[in-house]
């Protein structure tokens, strides 16, 4: 690699730090073997506490007015949450794409 090449990848990584760490804190979602297909570098986040309710076993978001099933199969695109926390991968017109809900106690 020529020397300017490295200096140039330099100059970017200092200017625009996000794209070493593309996936930041959500970059667990895109490496899973069964929902990496579900986001793309920036598409993931933690979901804001409050913004996702459940109604009988329907995950509701009422800010998209979209409702998410459980029924454990890969096309519900409810997948488990690696902490406490709901997470949500989403298109570029804010509609969610796939939730990732944490263990459900009772």
């Amino acid at each position: 690699m020529s020397l300017a090449r490295i200096a140039s990848q330099l100059v970017l990584l200092t200017l625009f730090p996000g794209l070493a760490l593309a996936h930041g804190e959500a970059e667990w979602i895109q490496k899973g073997k069964d929902h990496g297909w579900c986001c793309g570098p920036q598409d993931c986040e933690r979901a804001p506490a409050g913004a996702i309710l459940m109604d009988g076993g329907v995950y509701v978001i009422p800010s998209t007015r979209q409702t998410f099933a459980n029924l454990g199969r890969p096309e519900d695109r409810v997948f488990p949450s690696i902490d406490t926390d709901y997470w949500w991968c989403k298109y570029p017109d804010g509609r969610v794409r796939c939730l990732f809900v944490p263990p459900v106690t009772w």
